[in-house]
């Protein structure tokens, strides 16, 4: 039987009996939705408390069969009012943190992730932790990590979503090389698992791109006593600084003897993805100004990786750049002969024009974009005053447009 009650009867739990319409008269949650504590908030934000709701009482087992089959929100034109919550064209990273965590915080996939890269990290940081103590690789570390990676990455594509990285170095927030050198052997290794299945290469990629900057702790450990206060420093760098940050991709002489367990094609990976990554298609990079097909595969890949992650972090001398400026960023340079068009390309498609993480503006208020649909310029997001309303595909949802990207 239904009953009729005011809202602030309302408890989690209670099943709606009819559509609630919102002012514009179209249905924001559908009769048989089991209510959560969250749309009841909703719901106390936009009617008065003495607001008449029709629920089914509480016992009856006769709901409508369509119960479990009806979306609380139709994908119908979303209309909702926006509050102050939300009203500056900056955020903190502290505010980005609470938006993090109110918004992925229930997303298994999210959880399952973080869990994934906790893990990773541990087993990588052991590996570094015994370069620093023995000035020595233990190269046999890197590749039984690498592998595990690799496999586990396979085995669980459907649960573990590496878009989320960024997200999640946003919760504990650090902006250090060790953690630079991570996402940019993830981010290698979603680019070259377009490329190639063979697990073998998968993973000298994946240290490949874990040992690109190498060369910045080796150069200190030799007695380079000015290189720490070089990659450290907050101002510009003099000419003679530059010649100096420069040498820290002369390392073929590190390599040498290293990864014997890999083919030469395999070693050569790991060691150009070190050498190479400063190089430019059009012969304007560094050291030895290679040009074009000249550049390793590892090197090319690297490079994107390498940029892309170095500017959406906040370092000593400069400020964080949002993903999808970043992203836009990366593709100019290959526009302009910079980058490998065809590894930017794949980059761009597996990102999003809209990176997982970027907050944006749109005609319904500010929004996270929490994931990728089928076309790069319209991504999935979640509206930050409206939790409740889940997942938003933007390709689905044409009234919604996006003014412009947060700061």
């Amino acid at each position: 039987m239904l009953k009729k009650i005011v809202l602030n009867e309302l408890l989690p739990g209670h099943v709606l009996g009819e559509d609630i319409f919102g002012k514009n008269g179209r249905v924001i949650i559908a009769r048989g939705h089991v209510l959560s504590g969250k749309e009841i908030e909703f719901l106390k934000g936009h009617f008065l408390e003495n607001h008449t709701i029709v629920i089914y009482e509480e016992g009856n087992k006769n709901f409508p069969n369509e119960s479990h089959e009806i979306s609380p929100f139709k994908k119908e034109a979303i209309t909702v009012e926006t509050d102050s919550q939300y009203n500056s064209k900056t955020l903190t990273i502290q505010q980005i943190q609470n938006i993090i965590k109110d918004g992925f915080a229930s997303r298994e996939d999210y959880q399952t992730t973080k869990k994934a890269i906790e893990i990773i990290k541990r087993d990588v940081s052991e590996a570094f932790d015994f370069l620093t103590i023995n000035n020595e690789i233990n190269d046999k570390k890197f590749q039984e990590t690498a592998n595990k990676i690799i496999r586990s990455f396979q085995k669980n594509q459907e649960e573990i979503n590496f878009e989320y990285l960024y997200l999640i170095e946003l919760e504990n927030w650090h902006p250090d090389t060790f953690n630079h050198s991570i996402d940019v052997a993830f981010f290698t290794l979603y680019i070259a698992s377009q490329m190639t299945t063979d697990l073998t290469e998968l993973e000298s990629l994946f240290i490949g791109g874990l040992l690109h900057d190498i060369g910045k702790y080796l150069r200190y450990k030799e007695g380079e006593n000015r290189f720490y206060e070089i990659i450290t420093k907050t101002g510009p760098l003099s000419d003679e600084e530059f010649r100096i940050l420069k040498e820290h991709v002369s390392v073929e002489r590190f390599f040498k003897d290293k990864f014997m367990f890999f083919n030469q094609k395999e070693r050569d990976n790991i060691a150009f993805a070190a050498m190479d990554h400063h190089e430019k298609i059009d012969g304007s990079g560094y050291l030895h100004q290679k040009r074009g097909m000249q550049i390793s595969f590892a090197g090319r890949i690297v490079a994107v990786a390498d940029i892309y992650d170095a500017l959406i972090r906040k370092r000593e001398y400069k400020s964080m750049v949002k993903p999808d400026i970043a992203m836009r960023h990366i593709i100019e340079l290959a526009e302009l002969g910079k980058l490998d068009k065809r590894f930017t390309g794949i980059f761009k498609n597996l990102l999003g024009l809209y990176p997982t993480g970027t907050v944006i503006t749109t005609n319904k208020g500010m929004a996270i974009v929490i994931g990728q649909s089928s076309e790069a310029s319209c991504p999935k997001v979640m509206l930050l005053e409206h939790h409740e309303l889940g997942e938003i595909n933007l390709c689905e949802h044409n009234e919604i447009e996006i003014y412009e990207e947060i700061e």
